[in-house]
This record gives C-alpha cells, sequence and structure tokens, in this order.
C-alpha cells in the first residue's frame, strides 16, 4: 500500500510540473511577436520563380512545362512562408506542432500542420519557416489573377500594389493544443 501512494505521489507531482510548463510557455507565446517576413522558394510545377520577377523571364521550356501543368489540372505552387516569433521574456518556449492557414486578400489558400518542433529562445527572435503546397487551379478559384500576379510581384518587390495576406496559427505544446488561432497580418 505505501508502495502505491509513493508512485501515486510521484506521478502526481510528475504531471503537475508538466502542466506548469505547458502553461509557462503557453504565456510565453501569448507575449511575443509575429511577423510575417516573406515568401522564398516560390516555384510552380517545379519551375522554380526565386529569380523571375517577369514572364517574360521564362525559358521556353519552363514555360511550357507550366502551361501543360496548368493545362491538365495538376500544378502545384509551393514556397516557404517565414515568420519571425520575437520572445520579449526570458522563458524558452518549444512548438510541438503548429497548425496553420493562409489567406490572400481574406480568402483561405491553404492549410496544413508543421510537426516538426521549433524553440523559441528567450530574448531572441526565431526565424520559423511554414513549408507550403497549394493546387494552383484551387488557388485561381478563390482568388482572382490578379490577386494572385500582385502577390507574386509584391513578394518579389516589384509591384506597385499591396497584397494582404495573413497567417494563422494554432501551437500545440505537449499535447496542449491553443484553443484559438493567433492571426499574422501583413501587406507585402
Amino acid at each position: 500500500m505505501k508502495k502505491v501512494s509513493i508512485t501515486l505521489l510521484v506521478v502526481s507531482i510528475v504531471l503537475f510540473l508538466s502542466g506548469c510548463s505547458v502553461l509557462e510557455q503557453t504565456k510565453t507565446l501569448t507575449q511575443c511577436s509575429y511577423n510575417l517576413t516573406g515568401i522564398s522558394n516560390v516555384k510552380i510545377a517545379g519551375v522554380s520563380l526565386d529569380k523571375v520577377t517577369d514572364v517574360s523571364q521564362l525559358n521556353l521550356m519552363d514555360a511550357a512545362k507550366i502551361v501543360a501543368a496548368i493545362a491538365s489540372k495538376t500544378a502545384q505552387i509551393s514556397f516557404d512562408a517565414n515568420v519571425a516569433v520575437k520572445n520579449p521574456t526570458v522563458n524558452t518556449a518549444t512548438i510541438n506542432k503548429l497548425d496553420w492557414k493562409i489567406l490572400l486578400e481574406g480568402n483561405e489558400i491553404l492549410e496544413g500542420t508543421k510537426t516538426t518542433p521549433t524553440v523559441i529562445t528567450g530574448n531572441g527572435t526565431t526565424n520559423a519557416t511554414i513549408n507550403a503546397s497549394v493546387d494552383a487551379v484551387k488557388l485561381l478559384n478563390k482568388n482572382t489573377l490578379d490577386d494572385v500576379i500582385n502577390l507574386y510581384k509584391s513578394i518579389k518587390g516589384t509591384s506597385n500594389t499591396k497584397s494582404n495576406i495573413s497567417v494563422k496559427v494554432k501551437p500545440t505544446i505537449n499535447n496542449y493544443t491553443a484553443p484559438a488561432y493567433i492571426t499574422i497580418n501583413s501587406s507585402i
């Protein structure tokens, strides 16, 4: 009976301490500021657009590959959304899993889950990268072609108009998932 009581006491202490850790890390995350710093590694149908600022810069092979993928409705657009997380506290927080959504001009264009842990260090800024991929046809069904082109030009710094993009994130710490999304709005 004494062994059972000691075992229950030890288990209770461990559970209590892990619960305190989750609460402390959650509090830390609510005190952080989040900023979408950019979009990089943009590809459509496997063709890199990182150095392309105008359609005329595509070579014939790449242009044909993109047109064929769009025509066959299999064109994937992939990119990395880069988010800077500034932690003003001395506490470190680890996000074990991150559910996310990306919106363009208020329309959700994709969602996913980042399963690799991200450590947000105390008194510092951590860059978190969200790898994303979206079906180009579905993207164009939700947004106008002008919205998509303006977003791309904004990313490249060649647009006179800004695109409104939002990233919504819902972190999980240990087994606790935040009850609501944190929204990061940006005009790029």
